[in-house]
């Protein structure tokens, strides 16, 4: 079971694994920032995540920002952030970062969020991250700024 789906009730077929994939086992919770392709009020449906793809949005009706992904940890989402790209060096900004309510982050959920963004990094072939000034303090992310670039 994952979210408020399980293989029974797979309304889009091969999706389940492929989360699951993602989750890891519950004893090892994994974390991923989901794409933004699974649109449509699908990921309200699955896992009671409200989540709008905004880049089409004028900027003064945007909830968060232009190109916001989730972040998957275990089997609900926890977070989202809004990336972007240092093209002169390579490095990945994370320009803003939203705890869904209720999360707090726990240091397994700090560690393998870490190793998560360590993926995405190597996914994107980045040399670093950096986060936005004050968002470390603001949202609590001195594990990400360690990761540094």
């Amino acid at each position: 079971r994952v979210g408020n789906l399980s293989s029974e009730s797979d309304p889009y077929p091969g999706l389940l694994g492929r989360v699951a994939a993602c989750c890891g086992k519950p004893a090892v919770p994994r974390s991923t920032a989901a794409r933004s392709h699974l649109t449509l009020n699908k990921y309200d449906d699955l896992f009671g995540f409200s989540y709008v793809w905004e880049v089409y949005k004028p900027v003064a009706e945007r909830q968060y920002g232009y190109y916001v992904l989730p972040v998957l940890y275990g089997d609900r989402f926890v977070a989202r952030f809004e990336p972007g790209r240092d093209k002169k060096n390579g490095t990945v900004i994370v320009k803003d970062w939203w705890w869904e309510p209720g999360v707090n982050p726990s240091k397994r959920m700090q560690s393998a969020l870490s190793r998560c963004f360590k993926r995405f990094l190597g996914y994107l072939d980045a040399d670093g991250i950096q986060v936005a000034d004050g968002l470390v303090e603001r949202a609590g992310l001195e594990w990400l700024a360690s990761e540094g670039g």
